[in-house]
Protein backbone atom coordinates (compact mmCIF):
# COMPACT_ATOMS: atom_id res chain seq x y z
CA UNK A 1 0.00 0.00 0.00
CA UNK A 2 2.80 2.35 0.94
CA UNK A 3 4.49 1.60 -2.37
CA UNK A 4 1.37 2.59 -4.33
CA UNK A 5 1.08 5.89 -2.47
CA UNK A 6 4.70 6.80 -3.14
CA UNK A 7 4.23 5.90 -6.80
CA UNK A 8 1.21 8.19 -7.06
CA UNK A 9 3.06 11.00 -5.33
CA UNK A 10 6.02 10.62 -7.70
CA UNK A 11 3.80 10.71 -10.78
CA UNK A 12 1.98 13.76 -9.44
CA UNK A 13 5.25 15.62 -8.96
CA UNK A 14 6.43 14.77 -12.45
CA UNK A 15 3.17 15.92 -14.03
CA UNK A 16 3.21 19.18 -12.06
CA UNK A 17 6.77 19.95 -13.16
CA UNK A 18 5.87 19.28 -16.79
CA UNK A 19 2.87 21.58 -16.63
CA UNK A 20 4.89 24.33 -15.01
CA UNK A 21 7.44 24.02 -17.84
CA UNK A 22 4.76 25.21 -20.29
CA UNK A 23 3.75 28.16 -18.13
CA UNK A 24 4.97 31.72 -18.83
CA UNK A 25 6.92 33.14 -15.91
CA UNK A 26 7.38 36.88 -15.32
CA UNK A 27 10.98 36.50 -16.46
CA UNK A 28 9.85 34.82 -19.69
CA UNK A 29 7.23 37.51 -20.32
CA UNK A 30 9.85 40.22 -19.81
CA UNK A 31 12.23 38.52 -22.25
CA UNK A 32 9.45 38.19 -24.87
CA UNK A 33 8.49 41.87 -24.55
CA UNK A 34 12.14 42.90 -24.86
CA UNK A 35 12.57 40.86 -28.04
CA UNK A 36 9.33 42.28 -29.49
CA UNK A 37 10.39 45.86 -28.75
CA UNK A 38 13.77 45.22 -30.35
CA UNK A 39 12.13 43.80 -33.48
CA UNK A 40 9.77 46.78 -33.72
CA UNK A 41 12.66 49.21 -33.27
CA UNK A 42 14.59 47.44 -36.03
CA UNK A 43 11.57 47.62 -38.36
CA UNK A 44 11.11 51.34 -37.66
CA UNK A 45 14.81 52.02 -38.24
CA UNK A 46 14.69 50.14 -41.57
CA UNK A 47 11.60 52.09 -42.64
CA UNK A 48 13.24 55.42 -41.82
CA UNK A 49 16.37 54.38 -43.72
CA UNK A 50 14.25 53.44 -46.74
CA UNK A 51 12.45 56.78 -46.62
CA UNK A 52 15.74 58.67 -46.38
CA UNK A 53 17.10 56.72 -49.36
CA UNK A 54 14.00 57.55 -51.41
CA UNK A 55 14.21 61.22 -50.46
CA UNK A 56 17.71 61.40 -51.91
CA UNK A 57 16.15 61.01 -55.37
CA UNK A 58 14.37 64.35 -54.96
CA UNK A 59 16.69 67.33 -55.55
CA UNK A 60 16.94 70.02 -52.92
CA UNK A 61 14.84 73.12 -53.47
CA UNK A 62 16.34 75.45 -56.06
CA UNK A 63 16.91 75.90 -59.80
CA UNK A 64 18.53 73.28 -62.05
CA UNK A 65 19.55 73.58 -65.68
CA UNK A 66 20.18 70.71 -68.04
CA UNK A 67 19.52 69.14 -71.42
CA UNK A 68 16.27 67.21 -71.84
CA UNK A 69 17.20 63.59 -72.61
CA UNK A 70 13.77 62.04 -72.04
CA UNK A 71 10.23 63.37 -71.88
CA UNK A 72 6.72 62.09 -71.34
CA UNK A 73 3.30 63.65 -70.96
CA UNK A 74 3.79 64.48 -67.29
CA UNK A 75 7.55 64.32 -66.73
CA UNK A 76 10.98 64.98 -68.13
CA UNK A 77 14.56 63.95 -67.45
CA UNK A 78 17.38 66.42 -67.77
CA UNK A 79 21.15 65.95 -67.74
CA UNK A 80 23.03 68.72 -65.98
CA UNK A 81 26.44 70.15 -66.86
CA UNK A 82 27.95 68.24 -63.94
CA UNK A 83 26.56 64.96 -65.29
CA UNK A 84 23.60 64.49 -62.97
CA UNK A 85 20.40 62.88 -64.23
CA UNK A 86 17.36 64.60 -62.74
CA UNK A 87 13.82 63.33 -63.21
CA UNK A 88 11.11 65.94 -62.75
CA UNK A 89 7.35 65.85 -62.87
CA UNK A 90 5.70 68.59 -64.91
CA UNK A 91 3.48 71.02 -63.00
CA UNK A 92 -0.07 71.68 -64.20
CA UNK A 93 0.94 75.31 -64.60
CA UNK A 94 4.33 76.92 -64.89
CA UNK A 95 5.63 75.23 -68.06
CA UNK A 96 6.81 78.07 -70.28
CA UNK A 97 8.89 76.75 -73.19
CA UNK A 98 9.13 78.77 -76.36
CA UNK A 99 9.10 75.79 -78.71
CA UNK A 100 7.44 73.27 -76.42
CA UNK A 101 8.99 70.30 -74.68
CA UNK A 102 11.49 68.68 -77.06
CA UNK A 103 14.36 66.26 -76.61
CA UNK A 104 17.76 67.91 -76.71
CA UNK A 105 16.70 71.38 -75.58
CA UNK A 106 18.20 73.20 -72.57
CA UNK A 107 15.71 73.86 -69.78
CA UNK A 108 15.60 75.20 -66.26
CA UNK A 109 13.43 73.57 -63.62
CA UNK A 110 12.62 74.98 -60.21
CA UNK A 111 11.99 72.66 -57.24
CA UNK A 112 10.07 73.88 -54.22
CA UNK A 113 9.07 71.63 -51.32
CA UNK A 114 10.10 68.63 -53.39
CA UNK A 115 7.83 69.55 -56.32
CA UNK A 116 8.57 71.19 -59.67
CA UNK A 117 6.91 74.60 -59.80
CA UNK A 118 8.44 76.02 -62.98
CA UNK A 119 9.92 74.78 -66.27
CA UNK A 120 11.40 77.40 -68.59
CA UNK A 121 13.96 77.62 -71.39
CA UNK A 122 17.50 77.33 -70.10
CA UNK A 123 19.84 80.29 -70.06
CA UNK A 124 23.01 78.36 -70.95
CA UNK A 125 23.26 77.39 -74.62
CA UNK A 126 24.90 74.11 -75.70
CA UNK A 127 27.38 73.91 -78.58
CA UNK A 128 25.73 70.99 -80.38
CA UNK A 129 22.42 70.91 -82.22
CA UNK A 130 19.24 69.77 -80.56
CA UNK A 131 19.16 66.65 -82.74
CA UNK A 132 22.72 65.65 -81.78
CA UNK A 133 21.97 66.18 -78.09
CA UNK A 134 18.81 64.12 -78.36
CA UNK A 135 20.83 61.24 -79.78
CA UNK A 136 23.50 61.68 -77.12
CA UNK A 137 20.74 61.38 -74.52
CA UNK A 138 19.77 57.99 -75.95
CA UNK A 139 23.39 56.85 -75.63
CA UNK A 140 23.46 58.03 -72.01
CA UNK A 141 20.36 56.03 -71.19
CA UNK A 142 21.76 52.90 -72.84
CA UNK A 143 25.00 53.21 -70.88
CA UNK A 144 23.30 54.15 -67.60
CA UNK A 145 21.03 51.11 -67.67
CA UNK A 146 23.48 48.90 -69.60
CA UNK A 147 20.88 48.22 -72.29
CA UNK A 148 22.62 46.27 -75.03
CA UNK A 149 19.52 46.13 -77.25
CA UNK A 150 19.20 49.91 -77.32
CA UNK A 151 22.91 50.35 -77.95
CA UNK A 152 22.68 47.90 -80.86
CA UNK A 153 19.80 49.91 -82.37
CA UNK A 154 21.86 53.11 -82.11
CA UNK A 155 24.86 51.72 -84.01
CA UNK A 156 25.72 51.79 -87.71
CA UNK A 157 27.23 48.56 -89.03
CA UNK A 158 29.89 47.46 -89.25
CA UNK A 159 30.73 49.03 -85.90
CA UNK A 160 34.13 48.90 -84.20
CA UNK A 161 34.43 47.78 -80.57
CA UNK A 162 37.76 48.19 -78.83
CA UNK A 163 37.90 44.83 -77.04
CA UNK A 164 40.38 41.95 -77.31
CA UNK A 165 42.59 43.92 -79.66
CA UNK A 166 39.65 45.34 -81.58
CA UNK A 167 36.50 43.65 -82.86
CA UNK A 168 34.22 44.69 -85.71
CA UNK A 169 30.60 43.65 -85.43
CA UNK A 170 29.25 43.27 -88.95
CA UNK A 171 25.60 43.51 -87.93
CA UNK A 172 23.29 43.85 -84.93
CA UNK A 173 23.16 40.08 -84.44
CA UNK A 174 26.93 39.91 -84.08
CA UNK A 175 26.90 42.90 -81.76
CA UNK A 176 24.25 41.37 -79.50
CA UNK A 177 26.29 38.16 -79.33
CA UNK A 178 29.16 40.03 -77.68
CA UNK A 179 29.77 39.89 -73.93
CA UNK A 180 27.79 42.75 -72.31
CA UNK A 181 30.43 43.03 -69.59
CA UNK A 182 32.98 43.84 -72.26
CA UNK A 183 30.76 46.57 -73.72
CA UNK A 184 29.73 48.05 -70.40
CA UNK A 185 33.09 48.06 -68.71
CA UNK A 186 32.93 50.26 -65.58
CA UNK A 187 35.60 52.65 -66.86
CA UNK A 188 33.77 53.10 -70.19
CA UNK A 189 30.38 53.62 -68.56
CA UNK A 190 31.92 56.13 -66.16
CA UNK A 191 33.66 58.02 -68.96
CA UNK A 192 30.54 58.32 -71.11
CA UNK A 193 28.24 59.28 -68.23
CA UNK A 194 30.67 62.03 -67.19
CA UNK A 195 30.06 63.93 -70.45
CA UNK A 196 29.06 67.58 -70.28
CA UNK A 197 26.37 67.83 -72.94
CA UNK A 198 26.73 71.60 -73.04
CA UNK A 199 30.30 71.19 -74.29
CA UNK A 200 29.64 68.32 -76.70
CA UNK A 201 30.45 69.57 -80.20
CA UNK A 202 30.88 68.38 -83.75
CA UNK A 203 34.48 67.56 -84.65
CA UNK A 204 36.16 67.13 -88.04
CA UNK A 205 34.26 64.68 -90.19
CA UNK A 206 31.03 65.35 -88.34
CA UNK A 207 32.06 63.14 -85.40
CA UNK A 208 30.98 63.55 -81.78
CA UNK A 209 32.93 62.01 -78.91
CA UNK A 210 31.30 61.10 -75.61
CA UNK A 211 34.13 60.67 -73.15
CA UNK A 212 37.25 62.62 -72.30
CA UNK A 213 39.95 60.63 -74.09
CA UNK A 214 39.65 56.85 -74.15
CA UNK A 215 37.42 54.96 -73.41
CA UNK A 216 34.57 56.70 -75.21
CA UNK A 217 31.64 56.31 -77.59
CA UNK A 218 31.64 58.12 -80.93
CA UNK A 219 28.72 58.92 -83.21
CA UNK A 220 28.02 60.98 -86.30
CA UNK A 221 25.23 61.98 -88.65
CA UNK A 222 23.60 59.08 -90.47
CA UNK A 223 20.67 59.56 -92.85
CA UNK A 224 20.07 55.82 -92.81
CA UNK A 225 19.09 55.90 -89.13
CA UNK A 226 15.68 57.27 -88.19
CA UNK A 227 17.34 59.05 -85.27
CA UNK A 228 19.56 61.00 -87.68
CA UNK A 229 22.79 59.74 -86.08
CA UNK A 230 24.51 56.44 -85.43
CA UNK A 231 27.22 55.13 -83.14
CA UNK A 232 30.39 54.53 -85.14
CA UNK A 233 32.77 53.34 -82.45
CA UNK A 234 32.88 51.99 -78.90
CA UNK A 235 36.44 52.72 -77.90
Amino acid sequence: MKKSIWTVLLLTCLLTAACRGGETTPETEKETVTKTDAAQETAVTATVADQEEESEDVPADGSYEGIVIDAAMHSLTLYTADAKMIMAGLPEEGVQLKDGLLLGIPVKVVFQDGEVTEVTDGTAKPLASREALSFAGSVLYAMQYQDLDTLAALAAYPVYVNEDGGVTAEDAEAFLAMDPDAIFKPERVKAVLAVNLYELKELDGGKYVMGDGTPNVTFQADEGNDRGFSITGIN
